[in-house]
């Protein structure tokens, strides 16, 4: 690194950043879109789940009222068969 003097006695200093392939894994800002992507792909694999997990909940309360509904029938027409 260089040094010069600026206006008024200021010491400037000038950087040279590198562009090597580790230089991408140490930069912050590419780690952080690579953890807001890892969670966001985990936040959309847990709403498939769940999704999932919903069908499976959805079928079997079908299938509790279908079976709610025909034990109602029966009984209805068993006292049909009882009246006549």
């Amino acid at each position: 690194m260089k040094r010069q003097k600026g206006q008024k006695g200021q010491i400037g200093g000038f950087v040279e950043f590198a562009r090597a392939p580790r230089s991408f894994l140490t930069n912050p800002a590419l780690l952080a879109s690579a953890a807001g992507l890892m969670a966001q792909l985990a936040m959309q694999q847990a709403m498939d789940e769940i999704t999932d997990y919903l069908a499976v909940i959805d079928a079997k309360v079908d299938d509790v009222l279908r079976a709610q509904k025909d034990a109602a029938l029966s009984r209805m027409i068993g006292v049909g068969f009882v009246i006549d």
